[in-house]
């Protein structure tokens, strides 16, 4: 086992940390899923047998193909059970649908065993010491997973959404409660092995976990001010095809130029050069270049540019 900086063991205790940021900026609700830090993330180790570990903040060649900057390691060892959930409390808005999707990768490269890796929208909160398995209904579901006992998930260098094999497997959810009220709710990613005999371990990353409204605009009570500054969201959905969402943020009228390049930084698309007025606004890229051609599969960037403001976000189109 590789070792990694700034490892985090938890036994039975939940570790709680401030959730700052990532909780709802325009029309993301989770938009931290880089794993830079733990910055709105806790960790429990459930009713494990055996310790597993949480790294936040890796950053190396080995991130899943589908992600991007520091990514989330998890590992555990055992001949009994272990299963450790790191999770992470949000306000959704009742009625409304959102999109989960994160990217996932086995870093034993196929030797997975006795294994699942599973994503709860809940309005129950992991309880240290005690194991993880909402009831589905309309307020708490298991929307998508790997479970390898079951022959799915060995080997997988891809996303939750497209490569599980548990249904549902669109990663769609409808927030509970009243249309239009806020309800808290917690986003698990639920980790874990079990065996009877042999010892088996796990070793996966876990990387672009997002959970982003459909068609509607998500507001947190204790996050409205974050609507009133320049905002350049993950788009949605990602990886894409054929089309996919750029929602962007304004705190005043501003002349805007978004634009999509390759990696060697050759304009592909422009995608919008005008003035907008303050708050959020969406745009969507159809996959062409300037010229109406579909380009190829990639990874590819987008930048936003105002008078005041600039930033860059990274995207991938699968043909």
């Amino acid at each position: 086992m590789k070792k990694r900086a700034a490892t985090v063991m938890f036994q039975t205790v939940i570790v709680a940390f401030l959730f700052l940021t990532g909780l709802v900026s325009g029309q993301n609700v989770i938009s931290n899923g880089g794993f830079a830090d733990t910055t709105g993330w806790s960790v429990s180790n459930l009713d494990a047998s055996t310790l597993a570990e949480a790294t936040f903040g890796v950053d190396d060649e080995e991130r899943p193909a589908m992600g991007s900057g520091p990514y989330l390691y998890l590992t555990g060892v055992a001949s009994d059970y272990s299963n450790i959930a790191v999770f992470q409390k949000v306000t959704v808005i009742g009625g409304t649908q959102y999109q989960f999707s994160g990217a996932f990768k086995d870093l034993t490269y196929g030797q997975l065993n006795q294994f699942w890796s599973e994503i709860y929208i809940s309005v129950e909160a992991p309880v240290d010491g005690s194991d993880y398995t909402p009831l589905a209904g309309s307020n708490s579901n298991r929307y998508l997973a790997f479970n390898t006992w079951t022959g799915c998930g060995s080997g997988v260098d891809g996303t939750y959404q497209d490569n599980g094999c548990n249904s549902p497997n669109t990663g769609l959810y409808t927030a509970p409660g009243e249309a239009g009220v806020p309800v808290e709710v917690y986003v698990v990613i639920k980790t874990g092995i079990w065996c009877g005999g042999p010892e088996y371990s796990f070793d996966v990353a876990v990387d672009e976990v997002s959970l982003t409204p459909v068609g509607g605009t998500a507001i947190n009570k204790n996050d409205l001010a974050k609507n009133e500054q320049y905002q350049l969201f993950q788009n949605y959905p990602n990886p894409f095809n054929p089309a996919t969402t750029i929602n962007f943020s304004l705190p005043g009228n501003e002349t805007v130029s978004l634009a999509v390049f390759d990696l060697t930084g050759r304009k592909i698309k422009t995608l919008v050069n005008e003035t907008f007025n303050a708050g959020n606004h969406t745009v969507t890229w159809d996959g062409c270049n300037d010229a109406g051609q579909r380009v190829p599969s990639g990874v590819y960037l987008y930048k936003i540019q105002t008078g005041n403001f600039s930033m860059i976000r990274k995207m991938t189109l699968l043909q």
